[in-house]
């Protein structure tokens, strides 16, 4: 399993739309058609923010983003699991993630429900495209108008949208996302794609953020629910968490049941953002050995940001 890391720290980091559209090779192309007709009959397609170009200096990270279809997204998904030659071995399409901390010194962390197509059961932050989604209502989201909508960029904007829609409309007071992301990532073994990461911190208990989770409705499939349980990992369960993901990679996700909040089967970018986000999560220093540990278990954090 490789992670991609960009630790973003304090450094800036720029989004500028192009307003073009990302293209494909014509083999991807007709299997992305093809894909979308026969397995997402009557979903609803909308933009996704993507990258176009991405260029990382010392204290910044700069991406020349354009756009593309989450239907796009969903065929190149199905020719990357299915192995094609013409499959690329990442997505460009950017997405957000959120770790929200709770006052009582745990991390949030929603599963994926059984019932979706992607990556059942496995546990992954607050997380979800930089969609027209979040802009619209889904009868409208997929307006071309959207495609240059600034909030389609807006990587917090569309943090602070994802965290109130997954929280059952969890009040912004009741919230505080860093304005900034502490890291890009991209997992190259489930979710492909790049994922800004965000930390949150709420005043209220795990317990009650856990009530207003549940019952989410999946994003693009109407009656399905993305999200079925809601997990709270205290903060000194951490590292054994992520000591014991090489054991768990090992496990089905669909019939594995975990024992207790330090056996969760974790989606590989959210292992990347653990990992890479331990201190500024836990308020506690990463173990020393935990990445060469996990890299001698066969998940590889590769660091891209020459810190």
């Amino acid at each position: 399993m490789e992670i991609r890391v960009y630790n973003l720290g304090d450094k800036s980091v720029g989004v500028v739309p192009t307003h073009r559209k990302s293209n494909f090779e014509p083999e991807l192309s007709s299997f992305i058609s093809k894909n979308w007709d026969e397995h997402h009959k009557g979903w609803t397609d909308s933009y996704v923010a993507s990258i176009g170009n991405l260029s990382f200096a010392k204290d910044s990270l700069n991406i020349q983003a354009e756009y593309m279809r989450y239907s796009e997204i969903a065929g190149m998904v199905k020719a990357i699991e299915g192995g094609y030659s013409f499959a690329p071995d990442s997505i460009p399409g950017l997405s957000v993630g959120i770790y929200m901390v709770t006052s009582d010194d745990k991390i949030i962390l929603p599963r994926r429900s059984s019932s979706v197509k992607h990556a059942p059961n496995m546990y992954n932050p607050f997380s979800g495209w930089m969609a027209s989604m979040n802009i619209a209502s889904r009868q409208k989201c997929e307006h071309s108008k959207f495609a240059h909508d600034p909030r389609l960029y807006n990587y917090y904007w569309q943090a602070i949208k994802e965290t109130m829609e997954e929280s059952q409309l969890l009040p912004l007071a009741e919230f505080e996302i860093e304005k900034s992301p502490a890291s890009l990532v991209n997992g190259l073994a489930h979710s492909f794609n790049y994922m800004f990461e965000f930390m949150a911190k709420t005043h209220l208990r795990a317990n009650n953020v856990r009530k207003r989770i549940l019952n989410e409705q999946e994003e693009f499939a109407e009656g399905r629910k993305e999200h079925d349980i809601i997990a709270a990992v205290n903060f000194d369960h951490l590292t054994q968490l992520l000591r014991n993901q090489p054991d768990l990679h090992q496990e089905d996700p669909v019939s594995f049941e975990p024992s207790d909040d330090r056996e969760l089967i974790l989606l590989d970018d959210c292992i990347g953002g653990l990992v890479t986000n331990f201190e500024n999560i836990t308020g506690k220093k990463r173990p020393v050995d935990l990445i060469d540990f996990l890299r001698e278990g066969g998940i590889n954090i590769s660091y891209l940001d020459y810190e």
